[in-house]
């Protein structure tokens, strides 16, 4: 495979900037996370890069839209209503020319392993189970690019570290959006979108010292006063003092995305 280049994307919807010239190299073999906060223009760049979408001004290169060439799970589960789940996944394995002349047992097993019914129509399966549904059907193709917008979105712990363990294990090109900071961990190289620009480049290591935040943050509440600490586990919960805090609620949360635009924003002004 080529490297893909991304040279110059734009794109709009009415007044809205969706992107405003990303330009992105992919080199083989090579894992990238895009992240970004809601809105920053991620989907829409994997659906311009996929085909799926026309830029107003830019080009992709190095990308063949056929089901053989690219795996893709998209950001909400597609429900394959009234088909059984082992049917639809021979037929993403037939479209591929998957080299097998024993393509049904192998949807079937493959169904059997992620535990799901094979002969379950997709409007019995959970959210969460049709998102391991598509990425099996994405790995199992084993396609020279695998794409995955939000891949362990509405899955539980337990089905997001077998999905992790995956793609670690997957050796080709990778392109994943997440929301997740620790999902970066998978990746080669990461890509962090603002407002449909590209602000960030570089490695994990490379990103958490560009963001310059913890782990997690932890929201003291007291009327309308919110109050910010951030910690980098939740054994340091022991260390947050708020014992002369007239305090109404404490919740704890992982550092997202807008977190971290919210600090670049504020430091661009």
């Amino acid at each position: 495979m080529n490297k893909i280049v991304v040279n110059d994307i734009h794109k709009s919807f009415g007044p809205i900037k969706a992107l405003d010239g990303v330009s992105i190299n992919i080199n083989e073999n090579e894992k990238v996370g895009i992240i970004g906060p809601n809105g920053a223009g991620k989907t829409t760049l994997l659906r311009i890069m996929l085909g799926i979408l026309k830029p107003d001004k830019g080009y992709v290169s190095g990308i063949k839209h056929t089901p053989k060439f690219f795996g893709y799970v998209p950001q909400y589960p597609i429900s394959y209503q009234y088909h059984r789940a082992a049917d639809v996944l021979y037929a993403a394995l037939k479209l591929a020319d998957y080299p097998s002349k024993k393509l049904k047992e192998i949807a079937e097993e493959l169904c059997i392993k992620d535990g799901i019914d094979p002969r379950a129509p997709g409007e019995a399966l959970s959210p969460g189970k049709s998102k391991l549904f598509l990425f099996t059907m994405a790995v199992a193709k084993e396609p020279e690019l695998l794409v995955l917008d939000e891949p362990t979105a509405m899955v539980d712990i337990i089905t997001k570290k077998l999905m992790w363990d995956e793609i670690a294990r997957y050796s080709k090109t990778a392109i994943i959006v997440t929301h997740d900071i620790e999902e970066l961990r998978l990746v080669d190289r990461i890509f962090f979108l603002v407002k449909g620009r590209v602000v960030f480049e570089g490695s994990f290591k490379d990103f958490s010292k560009f963001v310059r935040v913890k782990g997690y943050i932890v929201e003291a509440k007291s009327g309308k006063n919110i109050k910010r600490i951030e910690i980098q586990s939740l054994s340091d919960m022991k260390n947050v003092n708020l014992n002369d805090e007239d305090i109404d609620e404490i919740i704890v949360r992982k550092i997202t995305p807008e977190d971290i635009a919210s600090l670049i924003e504020r430091e661009w002004k």
